[in-house]
């Protein structure tokens, strides 16, 4: 807290000092009192030129602006010798204004008299002019300045200001512009109409991960009863099942697509499009690349180009925040939500777990993650979503996969969850299995339970860039950007852009790689020779479930947790526990009354991702035999590739501190982008953009570019090691680590693994 304390006191004594500190003329007047408090006098303003002018009869002309022409040529109305006088020709005296009742002739305007003008005061400009110029030309009386009336004989062609130009916003541009926000607002309110009729009286459902066992809940069903109606999806468990998942239930909502709602996504990309492609041609404009004239599109006019592209950036700016904030749930968005049972998609909203390491207890970062916890809740930020294809198998038996695990719908307890078969607890019951199974009970339970294969999807490198840029810092960087190549900083833009791009792309590469070294890892397959049917057959090892009986063959890698039955096997764990040494298996007994794969089972048991070195079959049999008790995600090497596809976030103590970082930047950005509109005041748009390019120097757009740069190059360095890294924040944390204390004793036989650093 008492670091806090000082930055306070810190920014504090700033602003205190700045009060001092006159970089602007806005809190006195410049030049007024001299050190001794006299009164200063007003300076000379020297070389100002003289107007055109205007009498009635060019005769009238001073000797320094008479009005002779050479021979043949006449002295016409716009000041200038001509060989005759065109129709068109303009007098400067009118000011522009066409008729009027009144008509004077312009002395030469090729002659340029200048004059200086003492005790300047600007508030008086035209009349210290005038009253000098007078002098100068040696005139008697001070001729008019135009003010629209009758000036008498004589005056000076000081015309006003032409107005500014202005949008009608009746021009094509705008029209265009506006039609279609229109029209993309009317389709979102009749869309947003549509699907809240068409889901009045849809409900959720929930999923479960462990539920309770068959004989707790009262599914106790004899083996014959084991059919499942193609019409109904009736699915009966048997009393050696039991349903994963009742400790730890999540909502599931079930969607179809909807052609209105496969437009209105349309809609979106293409407004999202729209929107850079308005900043690109505003921007182009800018430097006269649309109509070869600066400012073309706003009618010449600096002020009416900045005001559009301030109003342009702020619309796609929000629009694209809101996007940003609700991407999780767009989608879903534009689909009709149904009863899950009847939809083509299931949406999956599970709580988001972070673990929060720190020691730091202060109120501020209490109040702070207090007010994170209330946004997030607010704005959905809190669960993740996941959307998964909903399916049928052969028998028309719905499932969806979700985290690489097959959650299938069962008709008793009415909710979707994983299936696991109860093999026994004892030797005896899994050597009564040891005859195998029988083709169409495989089939069965191969239904029920899904392959034994972990499918692990990595998106293309395009893909995978596509996705990194729709994070809001990618957002924030882009959309400061644009000022950037606007307002003729176009060069420092091109340098900060091919930095976020390249390190973006590093970034994706190295993740990119590490996910494919991970799916190399997971998606293992090789073929098995299975007891079916009483009969040894040879099958992909992705077609194996639990309770198949297996022939175990030396320098065979293990694609599943088994028992070992028959026979007695050496297996080298070191990939998977890090066992130095060959572990030696033997034939499940009656040792331990009730058994337990990860205590001391563990010698009767065999593990996925091990390497066979040596197998020794029971003398009246052929093969060592074992009988497969988990596959898939259900094994140790499965929970270990969902662990790594699936991290749980973590947030250490610095990542706490930098929100409270971030939150006193923005407010100091804030602060000075204040200041900067209200000392600047003669220009609104200048002061705009001065206050966002402060508020881009203190949040700097590269500073997330610098940060990934750094992740990106410790994870190379990692790779040349081995060590690879699909969550590269963590490498921060990593990072922080001086001394790594571990013990591969237990790694197995307790739940967890216990770090200290």
């Amino acid at each position: 807290m008492r670091g806090y304390s000082n930055i306070i006191v810190l920014l504090l004594s700033t602003i205190l000092w700045s009060s001092y500190v006159y970089a602007v003329p806005a809190f006195n007047t410049p030049n007024d009192y001299d050190l001794n408090g006299n009164k200063c006098p007003l300076p000379t303003k020297k070389g100002v030129k003289c107007p055109t002018l205007c009498v009635s009869d060019v005769k009238q002309c001073p000797e320094k602006v008479s009005s002779s022409c050479p021979q043949g040529q006449t002295f016409c109305h716009d000041g200038l010798c001509h060989d005759s006088c065109p129709t068109d020709i303009v007098n400067p005296c009118s000011c522009g204004a066409g008729n009027t009742s009144w008509t004077l002739y312009p002395c030469s305007t090729t002659s340029t008299v200048l004059v200086n003008l003492p005790n300047f005061n600007y508030t008086l400009l035209n009349s210290q002019t005038s009253e000098q110029c007078s002098k100068s030309f040696g005139l008697q009386n001070t001729p008019k300045v135009y003010d629209g009336s009758d000036p008498g004989s004589s005056m000076w062609a000081i015309c006003p200001p032409p107005p500014a130009p202005v949008f009608t916003y009746r021009e094509p541009m705008w029209i265009a512009v506006f039609s279609i926000v229109a029209l993309q607002a009317l389709f979102l309110m009749v869309w947003h109409s549509y699907k809240t009729f068409a889901e009045r009286n849809v409900s959720h459902m929930i999923a479960s991960e462990f539920p309770p066992s068959a004989n707790e809940t009262g599914l106790v069903d004899s083996m014959q009863e084991k059919s499942a109606s193609s019409k109904n999806q009736n699915i009966q468990i048997d009393d050696n099942e039991t349903l994963e998942g009742s400790s730890s239930t999540f909502k599931i909502q079930g969607f179809v697509p909807n052609f209105l709602g496969i437009i209105g996504i349309g809609t979106i990309i293409a407004m999202s499009f729209g929107w850079g492609i308005y900043l690109a041609v505003i921007t182009a404009d800018y430097y006269g690349a649309v109509t070869g004239t600066n400012y073309g599109i706003a009618h010449d006019s600096y002020d009416l180009s900045s005001v559009m592209f301030i109003c342009v950036w702020v619309s796609a700016t929000t629009w694209f925040v809101i996007l940003n904030v609700f991407k999780a749930h767009l989608t879903n968005y534009f689909r009709i939500q149904v009863n899950p049972l009847e939809a083509k998609y299931i949406q999956v909203k599970k709580p988001k777990a972070t673990i929060i390491m720190m020691d730091d207890s202060s109120k501020v970062l209490h109040f702070v993650r207090n007010i994170q916890a209330f946004l997030s809740h607010a704005l959905g930020w809190d669960v993740l979503i996941t959307t998964a294809p909903l399916e049928k198998t052969g028998t028309n038996r719905l499932y969806f996969n979700y985290h690489c695990t097959r959650f299938v719908y069962h008709e008793k307890v009415k909710y979707f969850a994983p299936h696991q078969f109860e093999l026994g607890t004892t030797s005896d019951d899994f050597i009564k299995q040891s005859s195998g199974l029988s083709t169409e009970e495989a089939d069965r339970r191969l239904e029920l339970k899904g392959p034994n294969f972990i499918s692990v999807k990595v998106d293309s490198f395009i893909v995978s860039l596509l996705l990194e840029f729709t994070g809001f810092f990618y957002m924030y960087q882009i959309m400061i950007m644009w000022l950037f190549y606007y307002l003729d900083y176009y060069q420092i833009g091109l340098v900060d852009t091919a930095v976020i791009l390249i390190s973006a792309m590093i970034k994706v590469y190295i993740r990119r790689n590490s996910e494919l070294r991970v799916k190399k890892m997971a998606e293992h397959q090789s073929q098995v020779r299975v007891l079916r049917d009483n009969k040894w057959v040879t099958l992909s090892s992705s077609l194996i479930i639990p309770g198949d009986v297996i022939a175990v063959e030396r320098s065979q890698v293990l694609s599943c947790d088994a028992v070992v039955i028959s026979g007695n096997i050496v297996v080298d764990e070191s990939s998977l526990t890090g066992e130095p040494l060959p572990i030696r298996k033997f034939t499940v007994n009656d040792d331990q009354p009730t058994y337990d794969r990860h205590g001391a089972s563990k010698i009767h048991t065999l593990f996925a991702g091990t390497t066979v070195a040596q197998v020794t079959p029971a003398s009246d049999e052929d093969y060592v035999k074992a009988l497969v008790y988990e596959t898939a995600t259900s094994t140790d090497k499965g929970q270990l590739v969902h662990k790594i596809l699936f991290p749980v976030g973590i947030s250490f103590i610095f990542d706490e501190q930098l929100k409270i970082v971030i939150i006193i930047l923005a407010c100091w950005g804030i602060f000075l982008f204040a200041m900067g509109l209200w000392l600047m005041k003669k220009s609104p748009t200048a002061s705009w953009f001065y206050g966002m390019f402060c508020l881009a120097q203190i949040l700097s757009p590269l500073l997330p570019a610098a940060l990934v740069v750094g992740q990106s190059v410790a994870a190379d360095r990692l790779r040349k090691k081995k060590v690879y890294c699909v969550d590269l924040p963590r490498i921060i944390i990593a990072g922080k680590v001086q001394i790594f204390c571990f013990d591969k004793t237990g790694t197995l036989t307790k739940e967890g693994l216990e770090f200290y650093g």
